[in-house]
């Protein structure tokens, strides 16, 4: 062997294992990253029942600052899944040359991450329907509230204030 053909043989070696420390490098980024996606979903999954608890309650103060928190989780989600989208594009156009079972595990963590998300979909589909019922009720109280305010001008003939009271001291 000529050293020429020595050196592309080290090149090609070199280059492969370059793109295999490559491949490592954006595959552990992608594991990582849809391992936190994957966590996160876990957290708002095993809130779904306080969640509930609160909206029923009419916990105002408490579904502001429940609804905050999550607003900040979908924030952090949305902004991952965009990082992370290249990532799967390149998983996906590469797949035949990955590791089979590396690939399959990733698969396995996207599947579980949509079962997850699913979830937690459904349980604010539920949650708005619960929401909505509270919104009516409140509805219905203001009404009333607004029918006894009516009744009670009409009774005292327009005047809203409280009749004064009169006293006169004779002497019987």
């Amino acid at each position: 062997m000529d050293k020429n053909q020595h050196n592309t043989t080290n090149a090609k070696a070199i280059s492969s294992e370059t793109a295999s420390v490559g491949t490592l490098d954006w595959l552990s980024t992608l594991e990582a990253e849809l391992g936190g996606i994957r966590e996160v979903l876990a957290q708002l999954e095993a809130g779904i029942e306080s969640q509930a608890a609160l909206i029923k309650s009419k916990d105002a103060a408490g579904m502001g600052l429940l609804f905050d928190a999550r607003q900040a989780v979908v924030a952090s989600i949305e902004e991952t899944s965009e990082r992370i989208a290249p990532l799967i594009e390149r998983m996906t156009a590469e797949s035949e040359q990955l590791d089979s079972e590396r690939a399959s595990r990733i698969q396995e963590v996207m599947a579980a991450i949509s079962g997850s998300l699913e979830k937690v979909l459904e349980a604010d589909r539920d949650a708005e329907s619960l929401i909505a019922e509270a919104m009516d009720g409140i509805q219905q109280e203001i009404s009333m509230t607004r029918t006894v305010s009516q009744a009670n001008h009409a009774y005292h003939g327009g005047s809203t204030t409280a009749p004064e009271a009169r006293f006169s001291d004779r002497k019987v």
